[in-house]
């Protein structure tokens, strides 16, 4: 019962007796009324199908507790479908009292739900549920309220259809959750059961590719799908960053689909794979063996901007260890903006620009030396790079312009 404001109700059926006169229900909210009667009878003597008690399943039997959340959740494993579900009946053995309080959610193992039974306002009165919900029925199940019990007897159509799970896998783990909505009952879920119309799977696979820049590049990637078996053979789409795509192969025989997932080079990016289950990758790409019907898989590329390599020379133009000549001693710094220059360990200059200092200390001055620095382009704009030389301002070559803002 649902009423937010009263702990009283009184509730009339509206189904006649056979001596003519109308049932009356005194229900208490704090009471929690027992369900009375027998919870089977009517136009169906055994629920259809696959029995939830006779498949290890759980909370068949199993108590529904008063107004509780989220409610009593039952579950049974199906592995007799074989294939994807073109029709689907489910079927309830349910003894509570004031029945009007349920709310019935059937949940497939895809986590498509349900909502069988939900009935507005207070709902039916009576007590008890063994019924069947099939999508071909004349009647609804939401609207059922007989004099008798159980209140809800025999075969009629759900709230919201059956056929939602259509083409779906049938086997796996089904759930059905029974929630009490309002105070004063409770009652058990005593079995529920599925019967499905299976047929073979569709002789086709689908394969996800989604796409990772490291840096957040928008480029726009060519990806390809390359089966031996199968159609189409191959397959090419464009992606790009934070997007998938889906490939679909079909007419192969079953459980012999090989078909791998590549993408175009990408200049300046190495490029990672990454294959859902079932299947491998590695440098080369997502592969897929022996793959059966109905397979879904994925396959995410990651694109990582590989380094630069700037070499600067350091020249002495004069001998610089004798005892009357130049000092040595120096500092090289290398400066960039818009790329990142690696191994930068929160170095800033006067400007907040980060730099690398690739040299600081004496050197001897009779020999060429280099230094190496790693510098990671933006995708945009590159990265504008200045060397500089800190020393004794007569000890450095006037002409520096091949150092300054050179594009990386």
């Amino acid at each position: 019962m649902r009423t937010q404001h009263t702990t009283l109700v009184i509730a009339i059926a509206a189904a006649l007796l056979s001596s003519g006169s109308l049932s009356a229900q005194v229900k208490d909210a704090n009471s929690g009324i027992s369900p009375s009667g027998p919870s089977r009878g009517g136009s169906i003597s055994e629920l259809p199908g696959v029995l939830c008690s006779e498949s290890s399943g759980t909370g068949c039997p199993g108590a529904i507790a008063d107004n509780p959340n989220p409610g009593l959740v039952s579950q049974f494993t199906v592995s007799n479908c074989g294939g994807v579900i073109q029709d689907l009946k489910l079927g309830l053995d349910i003894t509570h009292s004031w029945v009007g309080d349920l709310k019935i959610t059937l949940v497939s193992p895809d986590d498509t739900e349900v909502i069988v039974y939900d009935p507005p306002g207070i709902g039916c009165s009576g007590n008890n549920i063994f019924a069947v919900a099939d999508d071909a029925a004349g009647s609804p199940l939401n609207d059922q309220c007989a004099g008798g019990t159980p209140t809800i007897a025999g075969v009629y159509y759900p709230l919201n259809p059956l056929a939602a799970v259509n083409g779906e896998q049938g086997d796996g783990i089904w759930g059905l959750v029974v929630q009490d909505l309002a105070g004063g009952d409770t009652g058990t879920l005593n079995d529920w059961s599925l019967q499905m119309d299976c047929s073979e799977p569709e002789p086709r696979a689908e394969f996800e590719v989604n796409k990772v820049f490291t840096d957040d590049n928008p480029q726009d990637v060519e990806v390809t799908l390359s089966c031996f078996t199968g159609l189409p053979l191959v397959q090419s789409q464009t992606i790009s960053q934070s997007q998938n795509v889906t490939f679909v192969v079909q007419s192969f025989a079953d459980g012999a689909l090989d078909c791998d997932v590549t993408e175009e080079p990408v200049a300046g990016y190495s490029a990672s794979y990454s294959a859902g289950q079932p299947g491998s990758d590695d440098a080369d790409g997502c592969h897929f063996d022996n793959l059966a019907w109905s397979t879904t898989t994925s396959c995410t590329i990651t694109n990582e901007p590989q380094p630069v390599e700037i070499y600067v020379t350091k020249d002495w133009v004069i001998d610089g260890t004798g005892g009357d000549q130049l000092d040595p001693y120096y500092t090289l710094d290398l400066l960039c903006i818009d790329g990142e220059i690696i191994g930068v360990e929160n170095t800033e200059d006067p400007w907040g620009l980060p730099y690398k200092r690739l040299y600081e200390g004496s050197e001897n001055g009779t020999n060429d030396v280099t230094y190496t620095a790693l510098v990671i382009p933006h995708w945009q704009y590159g990265a504008y790079c200045s060397v500089y030389e800190l020393g004794y301002d007569d000890s450095v070559e006037v002409d520096a312009h091949e150092c300054e803002s050179f594009n990386v």
